[in-house]
């Protein structure tokens, strides 16, 4: 089993995996819900209700798009930031039994797999959560299945879990 591989990032896999973590954290039920509230703000306008509570459910609305909008654009932005501070957006992963190096030219992690709290696995790409907000993109395009099949069994080893 090769214990080394080239990962090699790029704007496309950035958004990728953006959309991907958006997507999976965010759902279909809390976009649904703020178009749904929405309309009915817009029902409620178009009625001529001026009450507090067109006020309030109007703010619940913006407030949730604006949720919407964040969740996609930090990471978006933070993943970015990364790959243009990497100048060369290429990095070396090396793993072990006990954990995984990632090196780049801005700099090198050494963690151990019981830091992986889950594996998002996508067409292309993997996310590897390390909490509920914070994530790695893995591109898969030269890491040998033999590496990506060890990677899976020792997060689920460590106390991890893969999802599809």
């Amino acid at each position: 089993m090769p214990n080394v591989a080239t990962l090699r990032f790029s704007e496309s896999i950035v958004r990728q995996a953006t959309w991907a973590f958006w997507r999976r954290t965010v759902g279909l039920g809390f976009p649904l819900v703020t178009a749904a509230l929405a309309a009915y703000v817009g029902y409620l306008a178009l009625n001529g209700d001026r009450g507090w509570e067109i006020g309030m459910l109007g703010a619940c609305v913006v407030l949730g798009l604006a949720v919407l909008v964040a969740t996609y654009v930090v990471h978006y932005r933070n993943g970015r930031r990364k790959l243009l501070d990497m100048g060369d957006p290429v990095a070396k992963i090396a793993v072990d039994s006990k954990g995984f190096t990632i090196s780049s030219g801005i700099g090198s992690s050494t963690l151990k797999w019981s830091s992986v709290h889950a594996v998002w696995r996508f067409d292309g790409f993997w996310l590897v959560l390390f909490s509920k907000a914070h994530f790695m993109t893995l591109p898969l395009s030269d890491m040998a299945p033999e590496m990506q099949a060890f990677i899976l069994e020792r997060v689920v080893s460590g106390g991890g879990r893969v999802d599809d």
